[in-house]
């Protein structure tokens, strides 16, 4: 049961990855600004002022999410380094989600 639990885990990352991808893929390109949020997960005002950079975050957090569940059967990761490899990639993320929104608040 618990091997089954990590299987579903492991497919829910992979969706995970490619959401984000997907989300920086119709920022960047399609210009949907509904994705861009600020460090409160509320819709910010003038997206198109960091809809770059937050296009790059989530497609950087995307690839880091790939790239682990790629490494994870290649390198036998066991499922410990699982959970510290994903809050760092979160963390990364809420940082720079972070200083995107203080970048909306700085006058121009």
């Amino acid at each position: 049961m618990f091997e089954l639990f990590v299987l579903l885990c492991y497919f829910c990352l992979w969706a995970t990855g490619i959401w984000l991808i997907r989300a920086a893929y119709r920022i960047h390109f399609h210009r949907e600004y509904r994705y861009v949020r600020d460090a409160r997960n509320r819709p910010v005002e003038n997206a198109q002022l960091v809809a770059r950079p937050f296009a790059i975050m989530l497609a950087c957090t995307g690839v880091g999410v790939l790239l682990l569940m790629i490494a994870i059967p290649l390198f036998h990761v066991p499922l410990k380094a699982w959970i510290q490899l994903l809050g760092l990639l979160a963390w990364s993320a809420a940082l720079a989600r972070h200083w995107i929104s203080r970048k909306l608040q700085q006058p121009a």
